[in-house]
């Protein structure tokens, strides 16, 4: 947010709103949310046509508490996803994250961190349906809302 002008408050707020990352009312549960965000994510790996089945984990939305002072209505939560991939190539990985970036799904996207390894010493270029590398990412999913002081 920058300076203290209410215009840019405005405008970055809508922006949130735009993102899904904030929601005034909650038009369905934390799961729903997060079982639909999951719905997108696993559409997008589906696409990449990656040689073996990803995997994944996922953690319960959490209360997440910013290191500055904010309404105690106004509340973020926050999910941790590990996505473990098999790939062919580590640009695979570039493409995951270009796509879960393009595709606007709702709410903020924070990668935390993606390691590459590699899963055998020898490459044979002819066989696709293996994995050379395997990847393992994760990343923080954030959305909020305001609640009313009676809840």
């Amino acid at each position: 947010i920058v300076g203290n002008n209410p215009v840019h408050y405005n405008t970055n707020f809508k922006e949130l709103v735009k993102d899904g990352f904030f929601q005034e009312k909650l038009t369905s549960t934390m799961k729903e949310q997060q079982s639909k965000m999951m719905a997108d994510i696993e559409s997008i790996i589906s696409q990449l046509l990656l040689p073996t089945p990803a995997s994944y984990e996922l953690t319960q939305p959490t209360p997440y508490v910013p290191n500055f002072n904010i309404s105690n209505q106004f509340k973020v939560y926050e999910t941790k996803l590990t996505l473990k991939l098999g790939l062919l190539h580590e640009e695979d990985v570039l493409e995951l994250v270009e796509r879960i970036y393009f595709q606007q799904l709702p709410g903020l996207f924070n990668w935390q961190k993606c390691e590459i390894k590699r899963t055998t010493d020898k490459i044979n270029v002819k066989d696709v349906a293996k994995a050379y590398f395997e990847a393992i990412c994760v990343l923080d999913w954030y959305i909020s809302t305001i609640e009313s002081e009676g809840k």
